[in-house]
């Protein structure tokens, strides 16, 4: 089965409701709106009273069809990974993603990126409050995930800590 190309209406909808996700957030995290490859996309960036916020957390939304979409959640847990520590970080994934109840851990080697992804699927028939709540609950639980684990990253990339240690320790 071939899938439809996107239309206008499409990019429309999928606008409007990262709009709608943007009210959540009021003047607390500062919002960037962007096109990836044809696609809207909202960027959340770091709140700066809060550091323990993530690098940047990204949202996209991905209609399905039949009334329904994907909607994508990408947060950034490290970037400027070492070349020499990326082998490292190969061999701790599997134990990072061990645990989790929610999304993977994955590497992007060639940008020296460290992320946790999570989608998940909504009814455009949703109500939006009960849609924004999910959301929020979600945004909260993957961006906790992405922060503890960014600590454990950079104990590693202090040297404080190796990861055949970690592993030893089984500390996740």
């Amino acid at each position: 089965m071939a899938r439809k190309k996107k239309t206008e209406a499409d990019n429309e909808w999928a606008e409007s409701l990262l709009g709608s996700i943007t009210t959540l957030f009021d003047e607390n995290a500062h919002l960037a709106a962007d096109d990836i490859d044809g696609q809207p996309v909202l960027v959340i960036e770091p709140m700066e009273e809060n550091g323990t916020f993530p690098e940047d957390v990204t949202v996209s939304v991905d209609r399905l069809g039949d009334g329904n979409a994907v909607v994508k959640l990408l947060a950034t847990v490290y970037t400027g990974l070492p070349e020499d520590r990326t082998a490292d970080m190969e061999r701790l994934l599997p134990y990072l993603n061990e645990y989790l109840t929610m999304g993977h851990f994955d590497l992007l080697p060639e940008d020296g990126a460290l992320f946790l992804s999570y989608a998940f699927v909504m009814n455009e028939e949703w109500p939006m409050e009960s849609f924004l709540r999910i959301f929020t609950q979600t945004f909260d639980e993957i961006t906790s995930t992405a922060t503890d684990r960014k600590e454990l990253m950079q104990s590693i990339m202090r040297g404080e800590t190796t990861v055949g240690k970690l592993i030893e320790r089984d500390d996740f």
